[in-house]
Formats: structure tokens, sequence, C-alpha cells
């Protein structure tokens, strides 16, 4: 929902919704593990856990607004929150017996009286262990954005922070959980008066409390506000001269967390730097990148490391359709956090020997944090032409990229990858038909070669037009071959007692071959699908899906996917 007033110079905008993936808690029959001394039984361990892994997972609450003044034309300042809670009634979760019996009592029916009596005697001797754990998270912000010179010059800067708690199951902090620690009552008020909105306990990702020691008592109060918990993105663009600028400046905290968006790269601050600039008359465009980002940002961490990227690409199409659009692009990444590779107790050895080893620990205090230099190469280039047979206009398009990493401190930290992909669109002139085929293939190997991923890839689809245009059909079928090679590594003792010198090396039989496992995955996906358009506003659609999995990683057969959905659409 939307509001808007004084000519869109205020804007008010809500989000409300559920997200509910009805998946529930699949729990198997309680595991009964004796335990014997001297053939004598001493103890009972009582266990519930999940068929096929099958952990439930809560209903999620979303609501989530913006406030923002000014047009977004010229300014705009702006208020931004997101919440995000899962609920709690949503979801059969069992702790202890007692929640067993009155939930899922059929799960007993293959106890002994004997174990019903003991657990029901001590309903927590029950131990349940993976339950889903319910989260809240909020998000509050602000952003600010004006353009200048025709839009020709563009600024926006945003800063968020982000609470989050990984179980809200137990409710509030409060002195009643046990924790060795004093709560005050007006904290604990304070707590129960905000829980509406966010609940704080000790599962929160960083807690804005401080704890004084005083004797043998813990005190808790309201401290300072987390800087772990902040965000803030300012970008500069910035068109002149067929020259297109920009530049970008991030911190984001380690603990800023968005149930909303997974994907969020936390602890990195740097800037990014880009240029694209225009060429024969707009036929050839060079883009020119460069970014510097250090983790660390809250000085944790021992060692801080920097992250230095380079690279370039250069486009080039052609006013005639008919000759090919050419694209080259090369990356260079370094990685350092400038520790060396320090172990005195092999110095004597040769470089495979130095460097198959961590920096060394005595005991379980690490001496220093272990070394990173890695420097990675990306050439990645594509052709496409488009040229006429049979009456038939296609398509055609050739996709290479190369991946190097190479790992100056540790032998087994490189990867290599290749991949090619090939892609041909057809339209056809004398029927509403449109098909599209394309392979991939791609090989990567990782552990500085003790593994290996070899993928074949194909898709076939089509889709077809009829009744003037108001029945879309389309198909698709999809086929993945994957081969994965694996050597695992095992500790060398170098021929003495001292695990000091101990050094990683490739696991091998008693005849000093090198252990090979290999597996086979194949995937199958067919897809179909139609869509009757009433008129512009009215539509109904019908899709198909079928997924076959043939997979020697699992014990387990994966089962098929199977899937049915139709939709009505309406369009506003």
């Amino acid at each position: 929902m939307a509001l808007h007033s004084f000519n869109g110079a205020i804007n008010a905008q809500f989000l409300y919704g559920k997200m509910n993936r009805k998946i529930s808690n699949l729990y198997s029959a309680i595991n009964v593990d004796p335990v014997m001394s001297g053939g004598q039984l001493i103890d009972t361990n009582y266990s519930l856990n999940f068929q096929n892994n099958g952990f439930g997972t809560y209903k999620r609450d979303v609501l989530g607004g913006r406030l923002s003044f000014g047009r977004a034309k010229k300014f705009q300042w702006g208020l931004n929150f997101l919440k995000v809670r899962d609920d709690t009634t949503s979801l059969t979760t069992i702790r202890d017996f007692d929640d067993l019996m009155r939930m899922r009592p059929q799960l007993v029916a293959s106890l002994d009286q004997a174990y019903r009596e003991d657990l029901q005697s001590n309903p927590d001797l029950l131990s349940v262990s993976g339950n889903p754990q319910p989260k809240d998270n909020l998000i509050a912000g602000t952003d600010l954005m004006f353009n200048l010179f025709n839009n020709n010059m563009r600024f926006r800067s945003e800063g968020a922070v982000s609470l989050l708690n990984h179980d809200i199951s137990q409710g509030v902090l409060s002195g009643d959980q046990n924790l060795g620690v004093n709560i005050s009552e007006d904290v604990s008020n304070e707590l129960d008066r905000w829980a509406w909105l966010f609940i704080i306990n000790e599962n929160m990702n960083a807690l804005p409390l401080r704890f004084e020691v005083e004797g043998e008592t813990t005190n808790v109060e309201f401290g300072s506000f987390p800087t772990t918990l902040l965000a803030s993105q300012t970008e500069l663009n910035v068109d002149l001269l067929d020259n297109s600028f920009r530049a970008q400046y991030r911190w984001i905290g380690p603990n800023y967390t968005s149930l909303a968006n997974s994907t969020i790269r936390r602890d990195i601050a740097g800037i990014t730097l880009s240029d694209r600039f225009q060429l024969l008359d707009d036929r050839l465009y060079v883009t020119l990148g460069y970014e510097n980002l250090n983790d660390n940002v809250s000085d944790t961490k021992e060692a801080t490391t920097n992250t230095q990227t380079g690279r370039t690409n250069l486009s080039w199409f052609p006013v005639d359709q008919y000759l090919p659009r050419i694209s080259l692009g090369f990356m260079y990444r370094n990685r350092d956090n400038a520790v060396q590779l320090y172990n005195p107790f092999i110095q004597g050895g040769n470089q495979v020997e130095q460097l198959a080893v961590r920096n060394f620990a005595r005991g379980d205090t690490l001496i220093t944090a272990n070394p990173r230099l890695t420097n990675t190469a990306q050439i990645t280039s594509s052709v496409s032409q488009q040229f006429d047979l049979f009456d038939i206009t296609h398509d055609a398009s050739v996709n290479f990229s190369y991946l190097d990493t190479k790992d100056k401190f540790f032998r087994y930290g490189g990867t290599e990858s290749s991949s090619i992909n090939i892609t041909l669109q057809s339209r056809f002139s004398s029927l509403p038909l449109n098909t599209r085929m394309g392979f991939n293939i791609n090989n990567t190997e990782t552990l500085g070669g003790l593994s290996s991923v070899n993928v074949f890839g194909l898709n076939l689809g089509g889709q077809y037009v009829l009744m003037d245009d108001k029945l879309n059909l389309n198909t698709n079928i999809s086929y993945t071959q994957n081969k994965i090679e694996s050597t695992s590594l095992q500790i060398y003792d170098n021929g003495t007692s001292d695990p000091r010198d101990d050094i990683y090396q490739p696991q091998t039989d008693d005849s000093g071959s090198r252990i090979v496992q290999e597996t086979n995955n194949n995937l199958i996906i067919l897809r179909a699908g139609a869509e009757y358009s009433i008129d512009s506003h009215h539509a109904f659609l019908v899709n198909l899906s079928y997924t076959n999995i043939s997979s020697q990683l699992s014990r387990l057969n994966p089962p098929n996917d199977k899937m049915v959905q139709a939709r009505y659409i309406f369009r506003f």
C-alpha cells in the first residue's frame, strides 16, 4: 500500500505479509541407548531425532514501511524499517517428554513400560537436538539522494542498523533463566515494554547491554550501542563527455544481518571505482574498475585481510547486425593479510613441506593467525552472431571463462576453473515459434588439484503462440551430469612424535597410491506451461514440472519432484 501527497513530495509505503512454506517437523520414534559398565546398566540415554532431516520451518511475519520527503527526480530523504519475526505458534516443537506426550504421543508406542515410567518421572531426560530456532529481525535505516546538472550527477547515501535474535523461544532476557546475571527491575521492565517490537535476550547477534561484575554478582544495564550492527553505503555517479564514472564507499559491520536479504556481504569496508567510456560513435565500450576492501572493520580479528581488485572490459557492438558482437574482460585480485608463514619446527624441510602446514599452534593457543596471500586471475569472453538460415533467424553465442587462483602460503589452497557455454536461439518466420538450445561444460579443480568437478549440461526449450497471441505454450528440458573426484587430506607426523611438525598430505593406501573417491550425479528437469490471456488485465496460467535426481552423494534415493500449478492473474 502506498500513499502520495503534495504532488508526490511526501510519500508513505507500507508492507505486511506472511511467509509460509508449510514444512512441519518430521520426528522419528524415541531412540533408547543403554549405558553399560562392567556388564551392568548404569544409565539410559533417550533421544528424539528427525526423519530424513525433516526439520520444520516457522511461518514468518513481515512488516515494513517507508516515509520519504521530496521527489526522486531531484531530492529525497527517506526513513525505512523492516521487521521479520517467526511465528512460534506455527510449528509443533517438542523440547521434553511432556511436550511429546501432549503433541505426538504415538511416538512412544515402541517404548517399554519401564522406559515410559522413567521418562514420565524425569521429562528432561529426553534429548531433542536440531529443533529449528525462531528468529526475530528488525532493520531501521535512512537514505538521502539528490540529482544535479540534469541528472548527470547523482548522489545517494544510506545507513541502517540491524538487530537479529537467533532464538526467541525463551522470551526476553530475565533473571528467571538462570544465566548467572542480576537483571534490575528497570531493565527487565524496559525489555518487556519493547518486546512487541523486538525481543532482546542472550541469543542476539550483539547485545546492547553492559555487564558489570560486583563481587560474585553480575549486573546488567543498558550500555553503548554496538557498531558491529551498523551498515552504510555512499555512491556518486557522474555522466560527462561519454563517460560514466561511479565511486562507492561502503562499511558493513560483521553482525549486520537481514533475514530479508541473506546475500549481503558483511565485515567489509572500502571503495569501489569504475569508469565506462564510449568510443567509435558508441560502438566500442571500455570499462575500467578498481576495488580496495578490508575486513576486520571492528578490529576483533588477529589479522586484517586486504583485497584489491582491478578489472577491465572491452565490448564492441557493430552497427551492422550481421557482424559479431564481441566482449573481452580481464580481472586480477590480490588478497593479503600481511601474516608470514612461520613454523620453526620444519625449517629444515623442503618447499613442499613448508607449504603443507598452517601456522603452528602450541596447545590450544594459536601463536599467530594463518597467513593469507592469494592471487586470482580471470578471463571472460563472449561472441554473439545473428544469421539467417532456412528462412529462420538465428542468434548464436559462445561464452568462455577461465579462473585461476594461486595460494602462495598453502599448497592445497589453489583453484582452477574453465567453462564454455554455447546457445542458439531461433525465430521462425513462417511459424509463431521460438526455440532455444544450449549446452555447457565446466571443469573445476580445487584443493590444489585434490578435488575435481566436471559438469556437462544440456538445455532444450521452445515457445509457441497461437489464437491471435492469446495462448502461449512453452516447454523446456534440462539435463545435467556431474562427475566428482576427490582425495582427502590427512595428517603426516613427519617421522617424529612431536605434533608441532605435522604436515598435511593427500590420503594414500598401503601401496602409497592416492585414494580417490568418485561420484556421479544426474539431474533431469522437465517443464511445460500454458498461459491464456483473456485481455490485458486477466489471464490464466498452468505450469507443470518434473524433477528426477540420481545421486551417489546420498545414501537415500532423492524422491522425484512433481509440481502442478494453476493461477489466475489480475493485472492492475
